[in-house]
């Protein structure tokens, strides 16, 4: 990890308060906008070979090459309506950044009924090869050298794994047709509380926390207007995963996140989903 203590990427304070210690590595609220964000974070390199392998080293190594997910398909087939709610009849090509073991394609791909020409980029090398066995028409690609741009971009679940969220967004500029669409996924941490926060909070896959509004400001400052916000509770869960997290409860060494579903509403964080179109 890095001795250097970061200023806010988002308003470039440098007045933070200490918000959760984990792994090594600390987690502060900017004074200015209230993001949350590593201010020790590993270094450049530490974080692109933990990019491609899934491993991130600190007091204790995390190992974040989960399994793919069937169950994320009833979570976009909700929320796509709401932000397309015309459909795709303007869209002709969709790029997924971090696309993972491709869920979203997969989604996209069922959903548009093989109307989008859809690629995505995923840096990790298991997850990679994983989608492309899937037969999705998936690579890894430098966007700051690729030359085709996309009616839409997507990046979901991948901004608080991002060094510096602000200048990746403005790269994003470069990939996207004139006109065409950004839709980014993340938490919204506006209300959250140090007891309200997910424990463990995944440090330092996880480099940073957006708020709605800073988020908002960052795409308005790179050229983005905003089409759409949708939220959904981050904490939620099936019948079936209720059973499961019970039962976590009472073994021994599990973590249930069963607990925060009963904290109060307003202090539990959000999922957003934010539809931008660039000027």
């Amino acid at each position: 990890m890095s001795n250097n203590e970061q200023i806010c990427y988002n308003c470039n304070s440098g007045e933070s308060q200490l918000f959760l210690e984990e792994n090594g590595f600390n987690l502060v609220k900017c004074d200015g906008c209230g993001i949350l964000y590593i201010n020790n974070p590993p270094t450049g390199g530490e974080i692109e070979v933990a990019t491609t392998t899934g491993i991130h080293d600190g007091e204790k190594q995390l190992d974040v090459n989960v399994r793919y997910r069937k169950s994320a398909d009833r979570l976009y087939r909700k929320v796509l309506p709401k932000l397309f709610p015309d459909g795709f009849s303007d869209v002709n090509t969709w790029l997924d950044v971090g696309c993972g073991y491709g869920e979203f394609l997969e989604t996209l791909q069922n959903y548009s009924r093989n109307s989008v020409e859809l690629f995505g980029s995923e840096p990790n090398v298991i997850k990679q090869q994983a989608a492309q066995k899937m037969g999705m028409n998936v690579s890894y690609y430098d966007l700051d050298e690729h030359d085709t741009k996309y009616d839409v971009v997507s990046l979901l679940n991948v901004y608080s794994h991002l060094p510096n969220p602000f200048e990746f967004i403005k790269s994003l500029r470069n990939v996207v047709s004139p006109g065409g669409f950004l839709l980014i996924q993340t938490g919204d941490i506006t209300s959250v509380t140090r007891e309200s926060l997910i424990k463990p909070a995944g440090l330092p896959d996880h480099l940073s926390f957006a708020t709605e509004s800073a988020l908002i400001s960052m795409l308005d400052r790179v050229g983005f207007d905003i089409e759409s916000v949708v939220k959904i509770p981050s904490i939620a869960f099936t019948l079936d995963q209720v059973a499961k997290e019970i039962v976590k409860l009472i073994l021994p060494n599990k973590s249930s996140f069963l607990k925060y579903y009963f904290l109060p509403k307003k202090t539990q964080s959000q999922s957003m989903f934010v539809l931008a179109r660039l000027r």
